[in-house]
């Protein structure tokens, strides 16, 4: 009997280590039959299997509705239907058969037309069935598209980022498993009768999203300001405070649900503006201004007289204004974009400008951490007396994105280094650039420049503003032929207590004060 007793006891222990295995084995390690189950099927995405990307009040600024798809699974098409199948589908979908047969051919799921319409969808009705299905698929971004040039887009193949946000934060925004619609099939992958299509996936952290520090109101009226101009160009909203980018427009723009269609286009549309170099032009007088304040060589009141050129050696280079602007001092000189008043400071400075350029944050990445930020650049070597002028119109070698433009204004705002932020709690600042005092000056000075100015038109009723106009040369021509002029305006507003900091560019523009400062005053009034 004691034998017996013990024997069940043995036998219970072992029922019940058995039981719990099961259970694990069931309920653990479930995956393992999801991986058996994906191992026989064939699967096609539905969406791209990535976690949202929010703005800083945690409101999306990617997904946007879906579109409905034709889904090929070739291993399931009837081997006589292969041949016909091209030519049969080709009026409806409105590609070439030869290009529907070699998807075919690849053997692999695949869709063979997306963003069906409803005369497609009807006249599909008699082909669908064996091998061919139409699904909704999830768009990863809205339509039209919300800054498509600072979010990115994905690649088609394994929709890993390949520019913007979606590449900076590529692994951070991959840990949710994409949805895809399968086709469970036997060992001679045929369709299983009773199984046959089935969703799969969407495993992960669904409700985390990746928080950046953009503003999805400003940037729908960046951009929306922006493309109304209908020329390409760039604008940078940063908050002055900190500088927290809020938003940022590039415009010709392209849809980034069918980067391939833009891979062709016109005008360059895949093209990030805001992080391309440009020169500055007359917007680096505000770097001249500050580092002779700094340096002692002028001050607010000193007198000067522009009779609409100065001569450096052999060089004259002429005022815009035709005949000068006669007597005036520095704060008259910066209002009015005296060009002869800066080439005096230009061989005043000498390579300081370079100096304090860098520091300012020209010639150096902004810290925003985009994968195609340019870097601008800053002239080195020795310089011939001419070239301190050129410089000191903003030209000679000296490029700047806009987004390191509106770094530049930040850091004359605070006057301290800063850098660029595009994810929250990055802010820094770093040690002092100019003193209390020239900073200051330099922003009573920017304030002259919109109130009696060059920048006037970009005057916020109520707010008042700041900024300093540009009009580059490019050294291009345009289509009839004429040289192209980039046309500038880099603000700040509140006038009393700065918020933002906002920059604008038009490619070709002209004159920044008359394109590119109304531009500035709009978007200021619609995020105020």
């Amino acid at each position: 009997m004691r034998r017996l007793l013990t024997l069940f006891k043995i036998l219970t222990v072992i029922f019940i280590l058995l039981a719990l295995q099961l259970v694990r084995w069931q309920l653990v390690r479930s995956d393992l039959a999801k991986i058996a189950l994906r191992q026989r099927s064939e699967a096609l995405p539905l969406d791209s299997g990535r976690a949202q990307i929010l703005d800083r009040d945690g409101k999306p600024l990617t997904g946007g509705g879906s579109r409905k798809s034709l889904g090929a699974f070739p291993v399931l098409i009837p081997n006589p239907q292969k041949e016909a199948l091209p030519w049969q589908l080709a009026p409806i979908l409105g590609k070439s058969p030869e290009s529907i047969a070699d998807n075919i051919k690849k053997g692999k799921p695949i869709f063979l037309a997306r963003g069906l319409n409803k005369w497609q969808l009807e006249a599909l009705k008699p082909y669908l069935g064996e091998g061919l299905v139409v699904v909704h698929e999830k768009l990863r971004y809205r339509e039209p598209a919300l800054a498509p040039h600072l979010i990115g887009y994905l690649r088609t193949a394994d929709q890993k980022g390949v520019t913007g946000i979606e590449a900076l934060a590529n692994e951070e925004l991959s840990h949710v498993a994409p949805v895809e619609l399968a086709a469970i099939v036997d060992g001679n992958r045929r369709l299983i009768p009773g199984l046959g299509y089935r969703i799969l996936g969407g495993e992960g952290n669904q409700g985390a999203g990746l928080v950046t520090t953009l503003d999805r109101k400003i940037q729908e009226v960046a951009q929306e300001e922006l493309i109304k101009t209908g020329q390409r160009g760039a604008v940078v909203v940063v908050d002055a405070t900190n500088g927290n980018l809020l938003a940022a427009a590039s415009n010709p723009t392209f849809d980034p649900n069918q980067v391939e269609s833009a891979l062709s286009a016109s005008g360059s549309p895949l093209l990030n503006r805001t992080i391309h170099n440009y020169y500055p032009g007359s917007v680096f007088k505000l770097v001249v201004t500050a580092a002779a304040l700094e340096e002692k060589l002028t001050t607010p009141e000193e007198r000067f007289f522009d009779p609409g050129y100065r001569d450096v050696g052999r060089v004259r280079f002429r005022c815009w204004l035709e005949g000068g602007h006669g007597d005036l001092n520095l704060v008259d000189a910066l209002a009015q974009s005296c060009n002869s008043v800066y080439v005096e400071l230009g061989q005043r400075l000498g390579t300081k400008m370079i100096s304090y350029a860098e520091r300012m944050g020209l010639g150096i990445k902004t810290g925003i951490g985009l994968p195609q930020e340019e870097q601008g650049s800053l002239p080195r070597g020795k310089f011939a007396k001419q070239d301190f002028g050129n410089m000191a119109m903003g030209q000679r070698g000296i490029q700047a994105t806009p987004m390191q433009v509106a770094r530049l204004l930040v850091t004359l705002l605070q006057g301290r280094e800063t850098q660029l932020n595009l994810l929250p709690g990055r802010e820094t600042f770093g040690p002092s650039v100019i003193s209390p005092q020239t900073r200051v000056t330099v922003r009573s000075m920017m304030a002259e420049v919109v109130g009696r100015g060059t920048g006037s038109l970009a005057q916020v009723p109520l707010y008042g503003a700041g900024g300093k106009t540009g009009s580059a040369q490019t050294g291009r021509l345009s289509p009839w032929g004429e040289p192209e002029v980039d046309a500038w305006f880099a603000g700040f507003f509140p006038l009393l207590n700065p918020k933002y900091v906002i920059v604008v560019l038009l490619e070709g523009g002209g004159g920044g004060g008359n394109v590119a400062a109304p531009i500035f005053r709009r978007i200021a009034m619609k995020i105020s």
